[in-house]
């Protein structure tokens, strides 16, 4: 069974066209990566940006991940607001 250590995912929300997502998700991850908790990479599939993570840590727990995912979407807060008031 083949297994990997790399996530690509991507956040979403009603009211955005497809280059407002993708701009959500870079400044998204800009922002993450100003905190300075984390670190992630994006990188881009047939035009659409997703957010990419890999966990190489043999240490890494349920709670670092939760941990990233409530922090993500903390930021992605403000940056939706944003969005959808330009929209």
């Amino acid at each position: 069974v083949p297994q990997t250590n790399i996530v690509c995912f991507r956040l979403l929300a009603d009211g955005l066209d497809a280059a407002q997502l993708n701009s959500l998700n870079e400044q998204l991850r800009t922002a993450l990566v100003r905190h300075g908790d984390f670190y992630i990479v994006q990188t881009k599939l047939k035009g659409v940006h997703f957010l990419r993570v890999t966990v190489m840590n043999p240490k890494t727990t349920h709670e670092h991940i939760t941990a990233l995912l409530k922090q993500l979407k903390e930021l992605s807060k403000p940056i939706l607001n944003s969005l959808l008031v330009t929209h």
